[in-house]
């Protein structure tokens, strides 16, 4: 009987579960919630990190991890400059 190549869903669980001695080491609950958002993002890009073609799973799954987290920089970047801005402008009127 012929086995089927996993999707990118399935690889993504069992490299979670690779990972679950490391979990269990952390050393607050708070580590262990934060360990599983790191996978809950990666989940948001699955689609995208299923059609790279990466030999090594966990490569694609730092790639999401990696992209997630540059996002969310960017984001808080522009966030902050706005403000900065807005102040300056403030600034200056008076």
């Amino acid at each position: 009987m012929e086995r089927s190549i996993p999707s990118f869903r399935q690889l993504l669980e069992i490299e979670k579960l690779k990972m679950t001695s490391f979990k269990k080491m952390l050393p607050t609950k708070k580590d262990k919630q934060e360990f599983d958002e790191i996978f809950d993002n990666v989940r948001l890009y699955r689609s995208y990190l299923g059609n790279a073609s990466n030999h090594i799973p966990l490569e694609s799954i730092f790639m999401g991890a990696v992209f997630h987290n540059f996002k969310q920089l960017l984001q808080i970047t522009k966030e902050h400059t706005t403000i900065d801005e807005d102040a300056l402008k403030k600034l200056v009127s008076t």
